[in-house]
This record gives C-alpha cells, sequence and structure tokens, in this order.
C-alpha cells in the first residue's frame, strides 16, 4: 500500500546534557521488518528476535499479514481487553549522550484503530523516556510515527516498546520498525523560568511627564490625520508654528509612520493623533491595545478629549489625543489644544507641554459614585454589569475618573486599594469573590476580573491626584499580584500547550500578560519576560488549531470561553488565530449554537464587547444583528471601550447559515487525546440545522461530546429542537441511556459518533451513533420534515443479554406532562400558553414594559419561556406591559403566564381596574397558566396591563412575576379546545414515565438476548386537537412501527414487508426512505440499483434523490415528461413502474405523481398496519408491569403513631433500662416513643430537623436543624443545649456568597455526628453546614471550627488515620466535586481530599457540582481483617465504589447516569453479608425501580425489579446471613431473601421516608420501625 510519511517528533525535556555529534548508524533492530519469521508464544506469534511485551488478557491477538507496508510480512496487534495491555519490545545496546530515534509504519485497522497504541523509547539504568501515540495511524495508509530522545549519560541499554495502554482498544498493524543512533537530538529545552518573585519597588519609574513638540530648533512630534480633520490638523501645525518657526510634519494615519509597534518595538518620535478609533488608523491600533478609550460612543455627542498618553511603549515617547466621537468634538478638542499650547510657555525653535487631560463628556457621559450603578461595555444580559469578565469596583473607579476627570474616583480607588475596615465590607459586600484577597486588592483579584485594573492604572497614574508614594504603593501592590498568579498554571509556560485552557485559564493568562506588560516597559525583570512568554504560550495553540478546553461543553458560556481570545488578540497586537483561519472556525461555531430567538441561551452570557469585537475582527454585520438579538440596552453611559461599529456596518441575519447542516469539527489534537474510536471526520464537537435565520423555522441542535463539566451525562445528544417556530426539546438529556439490571460497564462512552447528516428535499436528518454505549451500540436516526414533524428511531444492538434490560428513552422539554391517556408527553413549547384559532395574543417579550423596581438586575427577558419575569421580592413591586389595538375589540381578555416554583400572589389590573385580586402563580413546574378578566370592551388605542404582588410566593423571598403577554378571545370566536394546538411526544411502546423537572425518562424494561437488536421509534409533532388524524406511534414489529404524522403512516428500520432501508416512512401524502434499496405497501413504491435516500412529495409529485452512485431508479409512476434537475429524464416502463438512471449527487425530479394504483391501494394498507398494530397494543397492556410483585404472605404490620405530617427520620436511642426508644422527627418535634408505640416524650426545636443523632458518651441526643442551630436533649426530651453555628470566617473571605450560609440552598445544619476520640483525644460532636465543619464538646461549647470548600458536609465516618492518628471523613450534599474531605484529628488541615478515584480499566465521570454521597461504610467487605471504604457517588453520574484506608481504589460498579445531585438517584445503600459466607454484599436501591446486589468485588450477584422505586432498605440479620427489608416509593414493602427472592411483603399508606425505616429490638425479637410521609410510624414484624 502506498505509504504516508509523516513524522510525529517528541521535543521533551529529557536531560540538560548536549548530544554527541555522531553519524547516524545503520538500523540497530534484528528482524526490524518482520521477514525473519515469526514464533509461537501460546496463543500469539511474536516476530523472531522480539519480545514480548504483557499480552496476558482476554481479546488479545498478535499475529503475521501479508498487508506489508514493504515487503512481504507485517505485525497485527489487537487488544481486547480494557485492563490489559500488548505489544512488542527490543533491547540494543546503547551509548550516553546519542540521540535515538524509534519509528514504525502504523496502519489502523478500524476508525481510530492507533488510540491508546504508543512507541515508547527508554533508557536504562536510568529509567527515564519518551513516548509517542499512534493515534496518528489511519485505516487508508501507513503512515510513519517517530519519537526522538538522548541517551543520558549513564546509559547502557536502549529498548524500545510498541504496545498498548490499558483503557482504549487498539488494533493496528506494524511495520518496517527502526531504531537509529546519532541522529539530530532535539533542541535542548529552555532554561527554567526565574522563580516567580514579585519584585519590590524602591524608586518609582519616570513618568515622562514632559512631551517635547519642537526641541533644538527640530520638530519632534508628528501630527497623524486623516483626511477629514486635515482643516484641524493643519490648525494645529500652524499654530505650532507659529510659536516655534518650525512646522511639524502631518501625515496620514495609512502612512508608514503611523505604525503602532508591538508592545516589545518602540517609537521613535512623539506623535498628535487627531480623530478616534474609527476614524484614525492609528488611534485604532493603540485603542485596541488599550492605550486609548477613543471611540464613537466615547467621549460621546458632541464631547471631545485633549490628553496625553505618557511612554506606551517604554521609549520615552509620548502620545497628544485630540479627540471626539464627531467631527464637532475633534473640532472643540482641536481648539482646546491650540489654547493649551498657547499657554505653554514655547519660544522659538522649542515647545514643551506637561500632563493634559482636557476632558469635555459628551451627552450622557456621567457615572455614579456608586460601583455598583456603573455600567460596563463588557457587559452580558446574564453577568450584567456585575464585573464579569474584568471589572471591580477599582477599576470602575480608575475608569470612571479617566472618562470623566472626577477626581472624587481616583481618590476613592486608593481608599479602596489600601482598604481599612469600612472598605473592606464595602469591597465584600459589591466585588465578592472578584477581589480574593480583601487586605491587598490590588494584588490579589479573581484572574476573571483583574486585568482592567492595571491597563486603566496605566492610563491615570502620571495624574496629579496621585502623590509618588501612593504611585509606589500601587506599584508595589501590583507587582505582588505575581503571587496570585503564578500558581494559575501560566506563568512556567514556555511551549504552547496541547490546547488553549478554559476561561479560567485564558482570562488568567490576560491578566498577567497585561501585569507584566505594564512592569516590563518601565521596570524590567526577567520575572515580567517570562510572564509575557507565558500569557502568549497559553494562546499560541490557535496558530495551529481550535482546540480550546473547558467551556467547549458548557455550551451556555460557549461565548465565554472564545470572548478572551478576540480580548487577547486585540491587546497583544497578535492575529495568529484569524491568520490561521481558527478564528472564523470558532466563531462559526457560536453561530451554530444561535438559536434565532431574541433572548435566548446562548447569548446570555456574550458581552457587547465580544460582538462587537467579532464584528470588528470579521467586518460582519451578523454580530451586530446577535447583539440586537442580545437584548442588551446600549444607550446607557458605560466605562470601558464599547468597540462600537462604523455606520457602514450594520446588523445582517445570517442567511448562510440556513438550509444545510453546519458542523463544529473536534480539532485533531482533541480527537486524538480523546480516542474517540471514530474516524476524525464523524468526531464532531456540535452541529446544527436551521430553515430559517430566525426564530419563526425549525432548529436543530446537536452535541457529539461529553466534557464531563456541569452538564449532565451525555454522549450523543440533541440539545435543542424546534418545529415550526415551537421549541419541543432543550437540553442535555435528549438521549437513550441503557442498563443490564440497572449497571453499566466499567469503560464508559464519552463520545459519539456523528455517521451521516444530510438535507433531502423538506427533511433534515442525521445518524449518530454510540458504539460503546452500555451493554449495546446505541444507534439514532432523526428525520425531521420541515415545520411538520420529526421521527427518532433508535436502534440498540445488545452486547450482553438479561431479564432485566432498561432502555431508558429521555425527552427534556421547555415544560409539559404525562399523557397516560394517550401515552405521550404534551410539550408545553415555549409560546406559553397556546393561542386558539380566531383569538388574538400579545406577547410581553414585544411590548413595551415598566417594572418597580427596574434594571436588568430585576426586570429580564426570558426568552426561552418567551416571558417577561420581574424579579419581585416584595409586595408592592409590580411589572406592566402596554399594548394597542388598531380597533376596538370585545371579548374575554385573559392575562397569560408561565407558572413556576419561585412565583408569587398577584393581583392583575387592566386599565387602572384591579380584576383579578389574588392569583397564586406557583407551580411545581414551569407551566402556562391563562387567568380570565372577565369580557371586556377594549377602545382602539393603548392599554396597559398591570401584575403586581400583593403576598409573597411560598418559596420565601423569591415573589417572580413571569408574564407571557394578553390573549383575547373577541366575541364569536371558537372557545372549544379542538381547535387548540398539541405538541407531543409519542413513544412506540407503553412505558414506565419518571419526570425529573422538566425531563421525561421513558423507561422500557424487558428481556433481550447478546446480539439482539432493539428499535424503539418516537413521534415528535404538533397537531391541532380535534381534527381527523392524530399524532400517533404503535409497535407493528420488532423494526416497524404505525405513526400518525398526524397524517397515517408506517415507519421502518431495516427490513420489513418488502421494504429494505435504513429508514423508511410511508406516509398517505409523502414518502422518505434513506439509504433504501427498496419501498414497498403490498406493491413495491421505489426500487434502487444502489441505496439512495429520497424524499417524495406526492401532492407535488416532486422526488428529491441523494445518491452516493449512479444509480437505476424505479419510481411507482405513470407518468411522463419527468425532469431531472429542470432537464427532461429518460423513462422506461418497468412493469408498473418507471424506470430511470440518476446519476451520483443531489438532484430533484419533477412530474412523479404517484401511480393511481398505488394512491388507490396505500390507504388500506396503512389502515391494515394499523390495526395490527393495535391488536400488539393491547397485548402488551395485558402484561404485568416490570416489578410486580408475588404471591406471597404478608408482612405483619402495626401502627404505633400518626402525627399527621411527614416523618423525616427515625432512629432508635437506648432507653436507659436495657431498651430502645424509638426517636421520630417531623418537622420541629422528636417524638420519643416505645416499641408498643405509647410515648416516652417530646422534645422541640426551633427550625426544622434536619438530622439526628446519639451521642453514646453523654448520653445526648443531638438534633441538627435548619435555623442553625444544633440541639442536645436527653432521652426525655429535655433540652440540655444548644449550639449556634458560625460560618467558618475563611469562607467568608473567599466572598463565593453562593456557597454561604445565607444562601437558600445552603443555609442550616445538613449533618451530625460524635466521635468518641478526636481532638485532644477527647469526644466532640461534629456538625456540617455551609462550607463549615464545627467540633463541639459535650456542654455545647465550640472546640474548633474549620472550612470545607465547597459545600455541606453532611455524611461522615471515622477510619484509623497514619501513625495512630485518626481521620474524619465528610461527604458534602452540594459540593464541588465528588471527593471526601480528610480531616486528621492531629493536623486539622481541612485540606485533604480523597477517595473519588476508580479502578485501573474503570472510566472515571468527573464533573462540577453534580455528584455527593449519601452513604460512607467502614466494613470488612472481604473477610481479610482489613476494613475497606464504600461509599455510592449520587448525581450526573452513579456508581458504587471501595477504597482502602489510604483511598486507593479497590473495585467500582457502575450504575450510568442520572440527574445531578442533590436528587437521590442512589436511593439507598446497604453493606452486609446477605448469604453468610463471610464476605460483605453491597445492595444498591436505584431511581429506576431496581434493588441491585453486588458482591464484594463489586461483582453484579442478582437484580430484582421492584413494583416503583425502592426508597429506603434495611438488612435483617438471621442465624446465618441476613434478609432485606425494601420500602418503596408507591409504599409497597417486601422482604428479600439473600437470593433476591420475595419472601413476604405487605403496603403501607404514604411515601416511606428515606431515612425513616430501622430496625428496633424488642422482647419479642427485632421489629422493623417505618416512618411515611403521610405521618404514620408503622411497626412491622420481620421475626
Amino acid at each position: 500500500m502506498r505509504a504516508r510519511a509523516i513524522t510525529v517528533l517528541v521535543l521533551g525535556a529529557l536531560t540538560a546534557m548536549t548530544a554527541c555529534a555522531q553519524e547516524p548508524t545503520e538500523n540497530l533492530f534484528t528482524n526490524p521488518s518482520f521477514e525473519e519469521g515469526f514464533v509461537e508464544q501460546g496463543e500469539l506469534r511474536i516476530p523472531a528476535g522480539w519480545i514480548l511485551y504483557a499480552g496476558a488478557g482476554a481479546g488479545m491477538a498478535m499475529e503475521p499479514t501479508d498487508e506489508a507496508a514493504d515487503g512481504e510480512a507485517a505485525l497485527v496487534i489487537r487488544d481486547g481487553d480494557l485492563a490489559a495491555e500488548i505489544g512488542i519490545r527490543q533491547d540494543v545496546r546503547g551509548e550516553g549522550g546519542i540521540a535515538y530515534e524509534a519509528s514504525a509504519m502504523v496502519r489502523a485497522l478500524k476508525s481510530g484503530g492507533g488510540a491508546g497504541a504508543y512507541i515508547q523509547l527508554r533508557f536504562a539504568p536510568s529509567g527515564e523516556f519518551q513516548q509517542v501515540g499512534l493515534e496518528a495511524a489511519n485505516e487508508a495508509q501507513f503512515t510513519r510515527v517517530s519519537v526522538v530522545g538522548v541517551a543520558p549519560a549513564d546509559t547502557t541499554t536502549v529498548s524500545v516498546y510498541y504496545y498498548t495502554h490499558a483503557g482504549p482498544t487498539p488494533e493496528f498493524i506494524i511495520d518496517s520498525v527502526s531504531l537509529i543512533g546519532g541522529v539530530e537530538p532535539p533542541p535542548p529545552p529552555p532554561p527554567p523560568p526565574p522563580p516567580a518573585v514579585p519584585p519590590v519597588y524602591e524608586e518609582l519609574k519616570d513618568l515622562h511627564l514632559q512631551t517635547d513638540l519642537v526641541a533644538g530648533g527640530q520638530a519632534r512630534a508628528t501630527i497623524v490625520s486623516p483626511a477629514r480633520y486635515s482643516a484641524q490638523a493643519e490648525a494645529i501645525a500652524a499654530a505650532i508654528e507659529r510659536i516655534t518657526g518650525v512646522r511639524p510634519e502631518v501625515v496620514s494615519d495609512t502612512d508608514d509612520l503611523a505604525v503602532v509597534p508591538p508592545d516589545d518595538g518602540s517609537l521613535d518620535r512623539n506623535f498628535i493623533l487627531l480623530g478616534n478609533r474609527s476614524t484614525n488608523a492609528m488611534l485604532e491600533e493603540l485603542y485596541n491595545r488599550f492605550y486609548t478609550l477613543l471611540d464613537l460612543r466615547y467621549p460621546g455627542r458632541d464631547g471631545s478629549e485633549v490628553r496625553t498618553c505618557h511612554n506606551p511603549f517604554g521609549d520615552g515617547h509620548n502620545l497628544v489625543y485630540v479627540g471626539g466621537s464627531d467631527d464637532a468634538g475633534v473640532a472643540a478638542a482641536t481648539e482646546t489644544l491650540i489654547a493649551k499650547l498657547n499657554q505653554a510657555g514655547g519660544r522659538q525653535g522649542a515647545l514643551t507641554i506637561g500632563r493634559l487631560a482636557e476632558i469635555t463628556p459628551g451627552e450622557g457621559i456621567e457615572f455614579s459614585h456608586n460601583p455598583q450603578e456603573i455600567e460596563i461595555w463588557d457587559a452580558s444580559r446574564g453577568y450584567g454589569s456585575t464585573g464579569y469578565f474584568g471589572w471591580v469596583s477599582h477599576s470602575k473607579h480608575l475608569a470612571a475618573y479617566y472618562m470623566t476627570g472626577d477626581e472624587w474616583h481616583a481618590r476613592e480607588f486608593i481608599r479602596l486599594a489600601f482598604p481599612d475596615d469600612e472598605a473592606k465590607r464595602q469591597i465584600t459586600q459589591i466585588d465578592g469573590e472578584r477581589i480574593e484577597n480583601k487586605d491587598d486588592p490590588l494584588a490579589g483579584p479573581y484572574h476573571y476580573n483583574a486585568h482592567m485594573m492595571i491597563l486603566l492604572w496605566d492610563l491615570v497614574e502620571e495624574s496629579p491626584v496621585f502623590s509618588d508614594e501612593e504611585r509606589l504603593q500601587v506599584t508595589n501592590a501590583f507587582s505582588r499580584q505575581l503571587d496570585w498568579r503564578k500558581g494559575e498554571g501560566i506563568y512556567g509556560l514556555q511551549r504552547p500547550p496541547a490546547a488553549v485552557g478554559s476561561r479560567h485559564g485564558q482570562w488568567s493568562a490576560i491578566s498577567l500578560y497585561a501585569l507584566a506588560r505594564y512592569f516590563a516597559k518601565d521596570y524590567g525583570d526577567p520575572v515580567w519576560t517570562q510572564a509575557i512568554l507565558g500569557s502568549k504560550m497559553a494562546f499560541a495553540p490557535l496558530e495551529e488549531h481550535g482546540w480550546v478546553s473547558g467551556e467547549a461543553d458548557n455550551l451556555f458560556w460557549y461565548n465565554t470561553g472564545h470572548a478572551p481570545i478576540i480580548s487577547f488578540m486585540l491587546l497583544s497586537g497578535w492575529r495568529g488565530p484569524q491568520e490561521s483561519g481558527v478564528l472564523a472556525e470558532l466563531l462559526r461555531g457560536q453561530e451554530i449554537l444561535a438559536t434565532g430567538k431574541d433572548g435566548d441561551w446562548e447569548l446570555n452570557s456574550a458581552s457587547i464587547t465580544f460582538l462587537n469585537g467579532a464584528a470588528y475582527l470579521t467586518q460582519d454585520g451578523r454580530w451586530l444583528e446577535y447583539l440586537r438579538r442580545s437584548g442588551i440596552d446600549l444607550n446607557v453611559p458605560r466605562v470601558g471601550q464599547s468597540f462600537w461599529p462604523e455606520g457602514t456596518l450594520q446588523p445582517e441575519l445570517p442567511l448562510d447559515m440556513v438550509g444545510h447542516w453546519s458542523i463544529h469539527p473536534m480539532p485533531a489534537p482533541m480527537w486524538a487525546a480523546r480516542g474517540t474510536g471514530f474516524p476524525l471526520e464523524q468526531s464532531f464537537q456540535f452541529g446544527s440545522f436551521r430553515s430559517a435565520a430566525d426564530d419563526t423555522g425549525d432548529f436543530l441542535l446537536i452535541d457529539g461530546y461529553n466534557g464531563a463539566s456541569r452538564n449532565p451525562y451525555h454522549t450523543f445528544t440533541i440539545l435543542e429542537q424546534r418545529l415550526a417556530g415551537q421549541t419541543l426539546l432543550k437540553g442535555y438529556r435528549n438521549q437513550v441511556l441503557t442498563r443490564v439490571d440497572g449497571m453499566v460497564e466499567p469503560t464508559i462512552a464519552m463520545n459519539g459518533a456523528l455517521r451521516a447528516r444530510d438535507v433531502v428535499g423538506d427533511f433534515a436528518a442525521f445518524v449518530g451513533e454510540v458504539p460503546n454505549a452500555a451493554y449495546s451500540n446505541w444507534r439514532r436516526t432523526f428525520v425531521q420534515r420541515v415545520g411538520q414533524y420529526a421521527l427518532a428511531v433508535d436502534e440498540l444492538t445488545m452486547r450482553e443479554g438479561g431479564g432485566n434490560i432498561q432502555v431508558q428513552t429521555l425527552w427534556e422539554v421547555p415544560s409539559g406532562s404525562w399523557d397516560e391517556a394517550r401515552n405521550s408527553i404534551a410539550v408545553s413549547g415555549t409560546a406559553g400558553a397556546s393561542t386558539p384559532v380566531g383569538w388574538r395574543s400579545i406577547s410581553a417579550l414585544r411590548s413595551p414594559r415598566k417594572s418597580m423596581p427596574e434594571g436588568p438586575d430585576y426586570h429580564v427577558e426570558l426568552g426561552s419561556l418567551g416571558i417577561a419575569i420581574l424579579r419581585a421580592t416584595e409586595p408592592g413591586q409590580w411589572l406592566e406591559m402596554q399594548f394597542s389595538l388598531d380597533q376596538p375589540v370585545t371579548g374575554e381578555v385573559f392575562a397569560d403566564f408561565i407558572r413556576y416554583v419561585d412565583r408569587g400572589i398577584y393581583s392583575i389590573s387592566l386599565d387602572g381596574e384591579v380584576l383579578v385580586e389574588r392569583f397564586d402563580a406557583w407551580g411545581e413546574t414551569a407551566d402556562p397558566a391563562r387567568v380570565s378578566l372577565g369580557r371586556r370592551e377594549l377602545a382602539a388605542g393603548d392599554h396597559t396591563l398591570r401584575v403586581e404582588i400583593v403576598e409573597r410566593g411560598r418559596s420565601g423571598d423569591r415573589s417572580f412575576i413571569g408574564l407571557a403577554g394578553v390573549s383575547i378571545r373577541p366575541e364569536g370566536a371558537d372557545d372549544a379546545p379542538q381547535g387548540e394546538l398539541r405538541n407531543e411526544i409519542v413513544p412506540s411502546d407503553p412505558v414506565r414515565p419518571v419526570r425529573e423537572g422538566s425531563v421525561f425518562t421513558l423507561e422500557w424494561t424487558g428481556p433481550a438476548d447478546e446480539g439482539q437488536q432493539l428499535t424503539f421509534f418516537s413521534v415528535i409533532g404538533s397537531d391541532v386537537t380535534g381534527d381527523a388524524d392524530d399524532l400517533a406511534c404503535m409497535r407493528l414489529a420488532d423494526n416497524a412501527a404505525v405513526v400518525g404524522l398526524p397524517q397515517p403512516g408506517v415507519a421502518v428500520a431495516g427490513e420489513y414487508a418488502g421494504t429494505q432501508a435504513d429508514l423508511a416512512i410511508i406516509a398517505r401524502d409523502h414518502l422518505y426512505a434513506r439509504e433504501a434499496t427498496a419501498v414497498a405497501a403490498d406493491r413495491p413504491l421505489l426500487v434502487a440499483s444502489a441505496p439512495v435516500t429520497v424524499a417524495w412529495d406526492f401532492p407535488n409529485a416532486t422526488l428529491s434523490v441523494l445518491a452516493a452512485e449512479d444509480a437505476q431508479l424505479s419510481l411507482s409512476t405513470g407518468a411522463t415528461g419527468l425532469t431531472l434537475d429542470g432537464q427532461p429524464l429518460q423513462c422506461a416502463a418497468d412493469g408498473q413502474m418507471m424506470r430511470m438512471t440518476v446519476p451520483a449527487g443531489e438532484h430533484t425530479i419533477a412530474g412523479a405523481t404517484p401511480a393511481e394504483a398505488m394512491t388507490a391501494d396505500l390507504g388500506g394498507w396503512l389502515s391494515e398496519r394499523q390495526a395490527e398494530a393495535g391488536r400488539i397494543r393491547a397485548q402488551a397492556a395485558e402484561a404485568d408491569a416490570p416489578g410486580t410483585l408475588p404471591e406471597v404472605p404478608a408482612i405483619e404490620q402495626t401502627e404505633l403513631a400518626d402525627f399527621g405530617s411527614p416523618v423525616d427520620q427515625v432512629i432508635t436511642i437506648p432507653d436507659g433500662e436495657g431498651g430502645e426508644l424509638i426517636c421520630a422527627a417531623e418537622a420541629t418535634t422528636i417524638h420519643l416513643l416505645r416499641p408498643d408505640g405509647t410515648e416516652a416524650g417530646i422534645a422541640t426545636t426551633d427550625g426544622q430537623i434536619r438530622d439526628l443523632h446519639w451521642w453514646p458518651e453523654h448520653e445526648l441526643l443531638l438534633a441538627a436543624c435548619a435555623d442553625e442551630q444544633l440541639l442536645a436533649f436527653d432521652r426525655t426530651g429535655a433540652r440540655k443545649w444548644a449550639f449556634m453555628s458560625e460560618m467558618d470566617p475563611a469562607v467568608f473571605r473567599a466572598a463565593k456568597d453562593y456557597w454561604f450560609k445565607s444562601a437558600a440552598a445552603h443555609s442550616g445544619l445538613w449533618g451530625v455526628t460524635s466521635i468518641p476520640s478526636f481532638i485532644n483525644d477527647e469526644t466532640q460532636a461534629v456538625i456540617g453546614s455551609a462550607c463549615t465543619l464545627e467540633f463541639v464538646d459535650g456542654e455545647g461549647k465550640l472546640v474548633h471550627r474549620m472550612p470545607q470548600f465547597w459545600g455541606d458536609p453532611h455524611v461522615f465516618q471515622v477510619i484509623p488515620g497514619p501513625e495512630g492518628s485518626v481521620n474524619l471523613l465528610a461527604a458534602r450534599r452540594i459540593n464541588d466535586n465528588d471527593t471526601l474531605g480528610i480531616i486528621n484529628n492531629r493536623t486539622l488541615d481541612p485540606n485533604p481530599r480523597g477517595f473519588h478515584t476508580t479502578p485501573s480499566g474503570h472510566t472515571y465521570v468527573g464533573g462540577w457540582s453534580s455528584m455527593n454521597r449519601y452513604h460512607v461504610f467502614y466494613e470488612d467487605l472481604d473477610g481479610d481483617g482489613t476494613r475497606e471504604i464504600i461509599s455510592e457517588k449520587n448525581g450526573s453520574w452513579n456508581r458504587v465504589s471501595s477504597w482502602d484506608a489510604q483511598g486507593a481504589a479497590l473495585s467500582d460498579a457502575s450504575f450510568g447516569p442520572g440527574v445531578n445531585s442533590p436528587t437521590r438517584n442512589m436511593r439507598d445503600l446497604v453493606v452486609a453479608d446477605l448469604d453468610g459466607d463471610g464476605t460483605m454484599e453491597v445492595i444498591a436501591a436505584t431511581a429506576s425501580g431496581l434493588v441491585v446486589c453486588l458482591d464484594h468485588e463489586m461483582k453484579r450477584e442478582w437484580a430484582r425489579a421492584m413494583p416503583s422505586a425502592p426508597n429506603v432498605m434495611i438488612a435483617v440479620p438471621r442465624a446465618e446471613g441476613a434478609q432485606l427489608l425494601v420500602a418503596c416509593d408507591d409504599g409497597s414493602v417486601a422482604l428479600l431473601d439473600a437470593s433476591g427472592t420475595v419472601i413476604r411483603s405487605t403496603q403501607v399508606a404514604g411515601q416511606p421516608s428515606w431515612r425513616g425505616l430501622i430496625l428496633a429490638h424488642t422482647d419479642d425479637g427485632p421489629l422493623a420501625i417505618l416512618g411515611t410521609s403521610s405521618g404514620a410510624v408503622v411497626g412491622m414484624g420481620v421475626e
């Protein structure tokens, strides 16, 4: 085969020595081309002269092949074992100081077959090595891959490995391997960066306050002016000449002299510049570099600025700006400068001016003294002007001073820069986390918010408002910022990393760059040179590819992960990404995400400067259209740079995005690193199709990989789907998930392949595939007929069989409900309440509005739901919308809202008259609500609807208003609901629906065999109720379904009744088929000699066809005169069909009227299929639902108490007489009951009880409460003491107030336990609250308080620590990550984390604030006398794992994705020896309705389906082993034996409480105590 010669050279810091110069050697290998034969080693065949490396795993293969790169033989290596490795090795004698190159010709045997394989060059005895991956290998041809390394001085042996690594499963051919000594060595590594020690400056730099315009009889300044200011330039030149006798040169702004140097360059003179960034090219680049703010918005209309810019490039030369936003402003500035020149004391041959800052702000350019009220140009709709990204109070004050000259702002900057206690409080309140070091703010800003400080200080430092002492203080404070930046991964970079970092890394790089630029030009120090280099290296990969890590999968933040790139390009003058084409690719990614809606999610975080900056760099008006859509108010004065576009650039619709698929590709390095297993061209990040440039048409947005960040688990998902302007799907969870017995495989799919996408006729389609989905290959074909319907076909080929195969089809919708009668999801869409035919609807979003309070922090638009939101908190706050009628209307008027959990209680007025006094808008989910205002006679003209809060809502402080608009039903309009539009998702099979907010999980459970293909169909569409046809979907065969679109149809995937196609839709009025060779409906409708994709519109007699190759096509048509792309098409009769030749490509055949016989028979055939599907559905309905309990004896139960409100927790405590008391927590009461139900006492709390614990050392019952109190009671219920929790001060100083106790999600105490011996070897109680652990003694006194960043500690375990110490493990309920805190009783260090990793061969799935723990056990699992830690991870990914006491992962079982924590997907966990064999079982209860038993190695023993999700379990000990008592959501309770068989059952009223099941010991034997949501406490005999 033809070889492709590509060398991959690894440049590594192997050694500091210099390689010896030497002629290259011959190939040092024996049998390098494998032509000298092979030897057998077990089942493997190894090349002669080579040594087998590893190879003991299952599914391994090594054998010769004649598919060689050169000669007759090559070597095939196949690694089929995720946990094992295989390869070959050869050792040769080596010599130190020599550069060696190991290489091979490699060809992949499957897509991505080289990923996970390597060439390793290793030197002995040092053990140093270099290696390179074989990701570059492809299936088409051989690729040369090589690695170079320099042998250390002591080298005696060189070993080369060609091998696979555990994890992936590579398959490849290797040939023509070589090892050459004496090759050209890699360049030596650069010297290490200087230590990042902030310099301390004792002397202030030269401020260069004087600007020589004429000196020594020579002009020292050049005037730069475009032609439009020639008169002003001439006036300035004449004034200088009049004073000095020397005329300065006037040049155009495009002259070679007017070129701005790079940051490390210099100016050779002073300059006077006229205009602004839009009118003067030199000012334009100085603006980009942040040396001026002159633009079309500053200094504003008729405003002017005469300002000196001092020594910007460190060369002693200054700039004089004569600027304005308009011509009048420039003219006024010219007059001001001439006046200043006349006052400067110039003389013949000399004129020098001092610092100038003559500012006349234009109309509206004024700023509040309150930084919270200062708006910024870097604002976005989502972040507002809070300061993200770049800003804090300090930078806002500096900018306000620079732009207005108001000295108050300058002095306020100094006050806040060196804050007293009051200033620190102000910084904490206003800036929060944006200033991390409140004591030294200039040294410790958050990296998101740092760079504007130093950039703006550079512009104002020379002002006389500051003293030299203050300047030096500020200088050293900024220098100390290096301590804050040096640990962020940027400073030490000396070469480009593999990828550009997330927005965190990018803003850190920009902050470091701005800091270093300031110091390098005036102070100099190697640290600043390195800081600039590190900053540039952080972005350097963009010259080669567009791999930007971090936000690419957090697509709602996509623009925030790319805005820093534009900022750095402009600030540094670097245009590498633009020249490489990468910037265009990244910006196209933003466009692919654009939904077309105003104010939608993808632009929520897009700043004004990002969108204006993109418009500037691309000179494309589409970015101004996106800015318009963002809904940001552009008319208020703002600080900073606007990058305001010239009038020649106007908003334009992105019409080139319409009518086709646009795919954001996966960059090659990213693809290689992820090892997707697919060809590069099928690996992608996301893509979209749209039928219109705005929000009126159809839209599909798909995502192709999981970035393991903040989002739910996904591989290939539909992020958004819009049909005829209605958004029906929205979110990351629109996908299919599979499990066997509730579990998934150790290796977890993280990528999806885009196998195909196309647009044929009015059908847009894609085919996605996840080959390594859990126990299956999942393939989704999704077809959408524009404006009409969509069909999803999910094909699952099972790799493992079983009786509990779970297939979960997830649909995430804007809002909706399950319609049991129709077996469908009724989707509300995004337009609020639907508008019946004949009604009039007026949108709040498109109407003028007022509110109290006002401003972007309160009054916002939520385009995704079509509503205006008022974030009201108090009664009396209101929202108004004005609407106009062009003619009088009489009829019933309605106010339309969207209910939700944060809504308040409203009064509703129309034109000043209160018509509804009290409407409660609370709702569990976002659902439309239409409130009648009665029959009204509305005159033509303006009207006002007012919605006012009269009472706070159920959520407490939040009393939001969500107004969709006004609807009017004119008299005579039909009020019948049959005219309303109904949006639905209809599955082909009866399913168990589970709703979590807006996510519907439609679960099918049943048996399947290994290798069996399961096919599921889902219809998504809209239908007007009451017409003849309905949306429908019913199974017809294993691979076929009857569908209602709403017109009747049949969908086929594969071969069925004469049809052979990947997918065919045969409907009454159209036919769609992809990759089809035959389509039939009792008679052939289409036959093709090669697979084709067609869309046949019967009424329009038009057939669109896509063919990969020339094909003979026969159609059931009797028409003649057909045309192909407008040209006559030759056809021949073929029985009852017409045959024609269709060339490869996309074509349109016109005149293809269906044959009369075909249309006559099609209706009957469809009716027969519909009847057949109805019979199949009826049979399915008769089967028992999965999890139905068998007929078994009943568990005896006794109601011990009924409190009338939910019992949240039940524990037992000693009664002091050898027995036990039952403690049942209900709201603020603890009921102490005897086992017979009689009351022994009552303990009351002031706040809701969160957790109970018995402290045996002090015989105290502890209650951790929501009001921050830990209360202690004796066993009679008497209160002994109260401890009030406080947040650790370190948490307050960190200033991330969303983690504070004051945040609703974190307030109160979340967990309590006690430790027999901890601090000072004494017993303490431990309580967890917002990022805080507190240790309390037996009298309720604080012993120690410490932070736990980030989250709420709530579950604890104590294990031995090193050298006889004790470790406390703390799990956090809501957190930043899923680690356990490890607190040692001797060090009390709050920082150690662990117990989160997975064993080798098990994919680790991370996530931000998406997983938590509810159990941490410490048990001897395997009976060897050593205890292990066992815990579940619960949330976006769910698993049960074990670790040794040092935190090393031992075993793991994955249960797959779920809803983010704190939702309990893993409902409960029990560790017990069920079968009495001396080893423990680990039993997990899942939200999908299963109880799954694992052995001590986390291998599945059995699984049992329950009637509903098991909510709580306990082990009931027996003489040998134990049984399992399981209580489910529906109140069913079952006792299972050690094999999972149900042996007894009962039913209780209400939902069993999660922490409400315990085992009490009575004189009559064990008694299970269960508390329920109905308030009952039930005793169940389990003897």
